[in-house]
């Protein structure tokens, strides 16, 4: 419940950016497609986020760029589609993408 409350918390005021580290843990799975939802929406309306997951399949769903990183520098950065392209895994999950990337 706690992380429900912070999640509402966060989108309370209409913040310019929002930042969300790890916002799918500790949610049941009603929880992450509202949440999903949410932040698609919000995206789509023009409101900046910073996602910090290791849930690299919402990523690639709420992502316009995405940044890989490996020992606290980044080593890919871009739309998902581009960083596909440049992994040459256009139909793996992206989970896979991620690994190939960060090596």
């Amino acid at each position: 419940m706690r992380k429900k409350l912070g999640l509402a918390a966060a989108f309370v005021g209409e913040p310019r950016v929002l930042v969300l580290d790890e916002p799918l843990n500790g949610l049941d799975v009603e929880m992450m497609r509202k949440l999903r939802l949410r932040v698609e929406g919000e995206r789509d309306a023009g409101r900046a986020f910073v996602v910090s997951s290791h849930v690299m399949s919402f990523v690639e769903r709420v992502a316009d760029r995405v940044g890989v990183m490996r020992a606290g520098v980044v080593v890919a950065e871009g739309p998902p589609g581009s960083l596909r392209e440049r992994a040459g895994m256009p139909d793996a999950p992206f989970e896979d993408v991620f690994f190939r990337l960060a090596k």
